[in-house]
């Protein structure tokens, strides 16, 4: 959901554009937008598929893997974020923590795997 103070016409428009990008995202690697609508009072809001895991770091790490096995995770990564690009969706701050899950996937906000 969109925090209240962030709720300018502008940024409801953008807001509203994202939410339509998403919906037509189809990816395997890639969270699934599930539902968006507006509340009650008028706030922006977005549902997309919960998926369990933890940071692709911490991923690698507990699971030793060596450079062979993180780059080769890192290429699926890299095909997702290609795959949003290709629909024009640009993450401004990809890091450790949004890679998630065995399958690591990208949103416009989330990786899984």
């Amino acid at each position: 959901m969109i925090r209240s103070e962030l709720t300018h016409p502008d940024l409801l428009r953008k807001f509203a554009v994202e939410r339509q990008t998403l919906a037509a995202l189809s990816h395997p690697s890639i969270v699934r937008l599930l539902d968006g609508g507006t509340t009650p009072d008028g706030l922006p809001y977005l549902v997309i598929e919960f998926v369990e895991g933890v940071p692709i770091d911490r991923y690698c790490e507990t699971r030793a893997l060596d450079v062979s096995a993180r780059l080769k995770l890192f290429l699926e990564v890299c095909a997702a974020v290609h795959y949003a690009h290709q629909s024009l969706v640009v993450h401004c701050d990809l890091k450790p923590p949004y890679g998630q899950n065995i399958r690591n996937a990208y949103c416009s906000r989330a990786l899984r795997r």
